[in-house]
């Protein structure tokens, strides 16, 4: 064997290495909300004397198989349950060397690395796609509310995926998280702390989803209403009075009626 043989017997190994090394292949990220439709693209060199009888392609997320397809047809019996009815190729489009995959109404246990595997005669190929199940949040809003004795600050977001960190930096209080999921998986965030103020003090929330690189910081300089108590109680002392006194007229009333 020649050394110009060795070494072309060599680069070919290395090609073809480069094409099935998942090292070697670029990944690209997708991001998609909850219940959204996906395409997560793969694709392979078309030459003409391809044989697309001996076609293979077979998508995967880990050791779950996500789609196969061989024989020019869909193979599902080993499809994972979490893709069964979700997922299809673009066979019209297999000749142009399109093997993307659509994925439909994804949810979170959908999120991962896939692996989109080509075999033909021209050689294997492979491509590897992330898909990150996640949703920005809405601009959170922030409420105050004012009671007798205690302060109630509220942070409240929605339309996001997944659940976010909340952060309050405040004096002790007591602290309460409420998360719900709407009909698209996507969830509605709402957190209050209540606190007894008895002198100004500065608040700040924070709110952040790390997949998504969303921050959100608010603070709030918070003063103490001694005034509300006292309000409150003349209030009531008010209604009271009204009270006692519509009393004491019924029973004058039912004294004179009954002489």
């Amino acid at each position: 064997m020649t050394l110009r043989t060795t070494i072309v017997i060599l680069a070919h190994s290395v090609l073809l290495w480069s094409r099935v090394n998942p090292q070697q292949v670029p990944v690209e990220k997708i991001v998609a909300p909850p219940g959204s439709n996906v395409t997560l693209s793969c694709s392979f060199p078309v030459k003409p004397n391809m044989d697309f009888e001996s076609l293979v392609i077979n998508w995967q997320r880990g050791d779950k198989v996500v789609h196969s397809f061989y024989y020019r047809s869909d193979q599902l019996d080993k499809q994972n349950e979490v893709y069964k009815g979700r997922t299809s190729l673009f066979t019209d489009q297999l000749q142009t060397g399109n093997a993307s995959l659509m994925l439909n109404d994804i949810q979170p246990e959908h999120d991962g690395d896939y692996k989109c595997s080509v075999t033909c005669n021209n050689g294997p190929y492979a491509q590897k796609v992330q898909l990150l199940v996640a949703a920005p949040y809405d601009e959170p809003e922030i409420a105050v509310q004012y009671f007798c004795k205690t302060i109630t600050v509220s942070l409240s977001s929605s339309h996001g995926f997944p659940e976010p960190d909340v952060t309050w930096r405040a004096p002790i209080g007591d602290e309460v998280k409420t998360l719900t999921l709407d009909s698209r998986g996507r969830y509605r965030l709402q957190s209050n702390i209540t606190l007894n103020l008895t002198s100004t003090v500065t608040v700040r929330v924070e709110m952040s989803l790390d997949v998504l690189s969303q921050k959100f910081s608010r603070a709030l300089t918070l003063h103490p209403q001694p005034g509300r108590c006292e309000e409150t109680s003349r209030s009531r002392f008010g209604v009271c009075m009204s009270v006692v006194l519509i009393i004491s007229a019924v029973i004058t009333l039912f004294t004179h009626l009954h002489r």
